[in-house]
C-alpha cells in the first residue's frame, strides 16, 4: 500500500469514528428531549391535579363553614327569641 491508500483509509476511518460519535451524542439527545417532555407533563398533571384537589377541599370547607354558621345562627336566633319571650 502506498501513502495515498494509507491516508485515505485513515481519513475513511476518522470520519466514520465521527459519524457514529455524532450519532451517538444525537441518540443521547433525543432520549433527554423525552425525558424532559415526559417531565413537563408529570408536572402538568400534578398541576391540574392538585388545582382539583384545592378546589374540592375549598368547596367542601365552604360548605361546611355555612353549615355550621347556619347552626349557630340557629341556636342564637333561639337563645334570643327564648330572652325576648321570658322578658
Amino acid at each position: 500500500m502506498d501513502l495515498l491508500h494509507i491516508t485515505l483509509l485513515t481519513l475513511l476511518v476518522v470520519a466514520l469514528a465521527t459519524v457514529a460519535r455524532l450519532l451517538h451524542v444525537r441518540t443521547r439527545l433525543v432520549i433527554e428531549r423525552d425525558v424532559a417532555r415526559a417531565r413537563i407533563q408529570d408536572s402538568e398533571n400534578m398541576r391540574v391535579g392538585f388545582q382539583a384537589v384545592a378546589g374540592e377541599v375549598l368547596r367542601n370547607s365552604n360548605s361546611e363553614f355555612l353549615k355550621l354558621a347556619k347552626e349557630s345562627m340557629s341556636s342564637n336566633s333561639s337563645a334570643a327569641l327564648a330572652q325576648m319571650d321570658e322578658s
